[in-house]
């Protein structure tokens, strides 16, 4: 596999110190140093949108949650009847006339 040669190779040690040097300055830009480079009302925009998401996921939990809750607790219908206890033509209402009486 020639790709395997290729990531075998060492990495010279000026090329290690110069990544160093950019772990260093640019690997730290979250939490507390990205707080001290902002300004109060930018800090507050972050904390909001962060805010949003985790309230945006909790509510896409809970409501998937609810929804197998009531899968559960539903009743599983039957047959072409929408009663699930009744079967027939004397269930559906449109095989009487007005006064109650069967058409067939």
């Amino acid at each position: 596999m020639p790709w395997l040669r290729i990531m075998a190779k060492r990495i010279p040690p000026e090329g290690l110190e110069y990544l160093r040097k950019l772990r260093k300055a640019y690997g730290s830009q979250g939490g507390k140093t990205a707080a001290k480079n902002m300004t109060a009302e930018e800090r507050k925009a972050r904390a909001k949108k962060a805010s949003d998401a985790a309230a945006q996921k909790r509510a896409a939990a809970r409501l998937a949650r609810e929804r197998s809750e009531r899968a559960k607790k539903s009743p599983k219908h039957s047959g072409r009847w929408s009663c699930p206890g009744v079967v027939g033509p004397w269930a559906n209402p449109f095989w009487r006339d007005r006064n109650g009486i069967f058409l067939i």
